[in-house]
C-alpha cells in the first residue's frame, strides 16, 4: 500500500512485477525479499553488476527463491529487432543456407548496417539513445559512462590495494601496498621501498578547461623535508588519481635533489 501511495501506481495481485535496482548496494534487502516472495502477491526482479552483488554477501543470507539470469548484450539480430526490422536477419540466413547471391548493392547496404551495429553497440542504453536521437556523440557518451561503472566495480572490489611501478636509479620497483586510496596506498609502497617520506596535508583543485577541452584535477601535497621545514610539492593530471601520484614523485624528487 505504501509504495502504491509513494509512487502513486495500482499494483495488482500477481500481476504486477516490482523491480529493486541496483541491489548490490542493499544486502539486507536482497536478504529481505524472501518473505516479500513467500507473500506471494507480487514477482520481483533484482538488478545489479555481478561484481558487486559476489563481494557483498557477507553476513547475509542469500534467497533460495533467487534465479540467476545472465545478461548479455544485443546481438545484431536483436539489434536489427530494436530498429523494426524483423525481415533483414531471416533472409539473409535463408541466402546464406541456400548459397543465394544477393549482389553488390544489397552487400553494400547490408554492410552499411551491419557497421552501424558496431558503432552504437548491443548496450540497450546506448540503443535506446541511438533511436531517440540518432546523435553518435550522444550514444559515445553513453557508452563512457556504462564503461566508467564497470571500472568504478572493479575498483570497489579491492580498492585498498595499492599497485606501484617505477624505475629509481636504474632499479625497477614493482610494490603492493594497502591504503584508503591512491595517496596512502602510494605513500605505504614507497615506505616498503624504504623511501622516508611524511606527507602533512595535501589539496585537490580543479583546472576549469577551454572550450572543447577537459577540465583537469592539480595536486598540491605538503611534505616534512627531513626536519627542515614543509615541502611544497604540485602536479596535474586530467585523473585526480594520477595528479596525486605524480606529486608525491615531484616531491620525493625535490627531497633528493636537496
Amino acid at each position: 500500500l505504501r509504495l502504491q501511495l509513494l509512487y502513486h501506481v495500482n499494483l495488482e495481485n500477481r500481476k504486477s512485477v516490482i523491480i529493486f535496482d541496483e541491489v548490490q548496494r542493499e544486502p539486507l534487502a536482497r536478504q529481505a525479499i524472501k518473505h516479500l516472495v513467500k507473500d506471494g502477491r507480487y514477482d520481483y526482479i533484482e538488478t545489479g553488476s555481478l561484481l558487486s552483488i559476489k563481494k557483498n554477501v557477507e553476513n547475509i543470507i542469500i534467497p533460495s527463491e533467487e534465479t540467476r539470469i545472465e545478461m548479455v548484450p544485443m546481438d545484431y539480430e536483436e539489434f536489427r529487432w530494436a530498429l523494426g526490422d524483423k525481415a533483414t536477419i531471416p533472409m539473409l540466413k535463408m541466402a546464406f543456407e541456400n548459397k543465394m547471391s544477393l549482389g553488390d548493392d544489397v552487400n553494400r547496404r547490408m554492410m552499411r548496417d551491419f557497421r552501424l551495429y558496431m558503432l552504437v553497440g548491443g548496450m540497450p542504453q546506448a540503443v535506446n539513445e541511438y533511436l531517440d536521437t540518432n546523435n553518435f556523440s550522444k550514444v559515445d557518451q553513453v557508452k563512457r559512462s556504462i564503461l566508467e561503472l564497470y571500472q568504478d566495480d572493479f575498483r570497489k572490489i579491492d580498492s585498498d590495494r595499492f599497485n606501484l611501478s617505477f624505475k629509481h636509479k636504474d632499479e625497477e620497483f614493482d610494490l603492493i601496498a594497502k591504503g584508503n586510496g591512491p595517496i596512502e596506498g602510494c605513500i605505504n609502497a614507497l615506505k616498503k621501498a624504504g623511501f622516508d617520506i611524511k606527507l602533512i596535508n595535501y589539496e585537490q583543485k580543479t583546472i576549469e578547461a577551454l572550450k572543447g577541452e577537459e577540465a583537469e584535477a592539480m595536486s598540491i601535497m605538503h611534505f616534512d623535508n627531513n626536519g627542515k621545514g614543509t615541502l611544497i610539492a604540485r602536479a596535474i593530471s586530467k585523473s585526480t588519481a594520477e595528479a596525486n601520484v605524480k606529486a608525491i614523485f615531484n616531491g620525493l624528487n625535490l627531497m633528493a635533489s636537496k
